[in-house]
């Protein structure tokens, strides 16, 4: 907790930097223009063409914070919803996230990466499981009224209905 708020105060004040280069840049700028209607002798272009050093960084900088904001929040998002699914198909969170299922898959591991949550891919499934949602399981493999094989596994609190026969089983 204590690296997260870390890296929270460092990502402020980046932003602030940033900022504060846009503004002096902005300043330099004004102030070169400004000499130069003043006293056309004067160093006034120069002073505007100087401003650049600062404005572009800062708008480089401003750009980058605000991209990796937007990733975190994605990754925010990725980690709530797998969460609260406890089971969840990559395409489905794609669809929650709105985005595509290779982005939803790379925002997946990346949260994975960053232990921000804990579980494994069913592949035959194209399913995500939370470790939580592995130790719940359900044991139903076959139906008890017609035998047929359930085409999943099904979660504590879940709802099983039967495909061949109509039968729910809770």
């Amino acid at each position: 907790m204590h690296s997260r708020h870390l890296n929270n105060l460092t990502i402020k004040l980046v932003k602030i930097f940033g900022y504060f280069l846009v503004f002096f840049g902005v300043f330099m700028l004004v102030a070169g223009i400004g000499i130069r209607l003043e006293d056309p002798k004067e160093n006034g272009p120069t002073i505007a063409v100087f401003s650049l050093i600062f404005f572009i960084p800062g708008f480089i900088i401003l750009y980058l914070e605000r991209r990796s904001r937007k990733n975190r929040e994605m990754l925010e998002s990725v980690v709530s919803a797998v969460k609260s699914y406890r089971r969840i198909k990559l395409v489905d969170l794609a669809s929650k996230l709105g985005v595509t299922a290779p982005r939803a898959n790379a925002l997946l591991m990346k949260a994975i990466s960053l232990d921000m949550v804990h579980g494994n891919f069913d592949r035959t499934t194209d399913e995500f499981f939370t470790d939580e949602a592995r130790e719940q399981k359900l044991e139903y493999r076959f139906c008890p009224q017609c035998g047929g094989s359930l085409d999943r596994l099904y979660l504590e609190g879940e709802t099983v209905l039967c495909a061949r026969c109509g039968v729910i089983m809770h």
